[in-house]
């Protein structure tokens, strides 16, 4: 695998989550520093290949001053010293308050940030993003007072997620043309893009909070599927439109499931 192989932003997708929910365990006492690290070398690699450095940039007005380019040690005292944590996952137009501005910039583009809150309600947003084989790069970026937002219920998720693997079969049913895929093919492409998002999460999790990310997975994967064959057929201007706003209205639900689900995570430790 070449440095040419590596998306700087896919490649270090999971890497927020994994650091949102290990962390908010190693708040509680429930495991070591060194089980975060581990949890994100987990999220990041690709391949046969995990980051070796953690580089921390903007962390040094946090940290007292000194040095604005740290490592995972900096990353952690960070986190340690914030009131709350959480996950915000955003899109265009669902940005969840980020201010115009380095925040809502690197939200944008990696589509995850670490929003941590501090006791003067101020708020900071960590961003990462994979440089290269070996390095995730760590932004510390100022989120005004920006909040996580109080979402649907675990419950009302898993319902919302039922339709939701409902409505994307039938919309994969839809795009079918000459040539197009058997459905056994699609099974096997809709396991293997549901089992890359799988989210290694920390013990003891709530078991609805696995359902919920499990049929958001399954949901995405179709979408993923979906919009592959897509593009493989050819379709009508109006046919692409229909598609594409029933993508978007999938995906937004999957975010706000994910987003609900681990934020229960990180909620549910804090209270232990």
């Amino acid at each position: 695998m070449t440095e040419l192989d590596f998306d700087a932003r896919a490649d270090a997708r999971g890497a927020i989550t994994a650091l949102g929910t290990w962390a908010a365990a190693w708040r509680s006492d429930r495991c070591a520093p060194d089980d975060v690290l581990d949890a994100m070398a987990i999220a990041t690699t690709v391949g046969d290949t995990s980051p070796l450095t953690h580089r921390v940039t903007g962390a040094g007005p946090r940290l007292g001053g000194g040095s604005d380019d740290a490592g995972s040690e900096a990353l952690l005292t960070l986190i340690r010293s914030a009131e709350e944590i959480g996950i915000l996952l955003v899109a265009p137009g669902d940005l969840h308050g980020l201010p115009a501005g380095p925040a809502r910039a690197a939200a944008l583009d990696t589509g995850e940030v670490l929003l941590l809150t501090f006791a003067s309600e101020t708020s900071i947003a960590l961003s990462a993003r994979r440089v290269d084989r070996y390095t995730v790069t760590w932004g510390v970026h100022d989120a005004g007072t920006a909040t996580v937002p109080v979402g649907r219920s675990l419950a009302e998720m898993e319902y919302a997620l039922r339709e939701g693997v409902r409505d994307a079969a039938q919309l994969l049913g839809q795009l079918g043309g000459p040539g197009a895929r058997t459905p056994a093919d699609l099974r096997q492409r809709i396991a293997a893009a549901a089992t890359s998002a799988h989210i290694h999460l920390p013990p003891e999790t709530d078991p609805r909070v696995d359902r919920v990310l499990a049929q958001s997975a399954q949901v995405e994967a179709i979408v993923v599927v979906a919009e592959q064959t897509s593009r493989e057929f050819g379709l009508t201007a109006a046919a692409r439109d229909d598609g594409d706003r029933a993508f978007a209205a999938l995906w937004t639900l999957t975010r706000a499931a994910r987003m609900t689900a681990l934020n229960t995570v990180i909620a549910d430790l804090a209270e232990r």
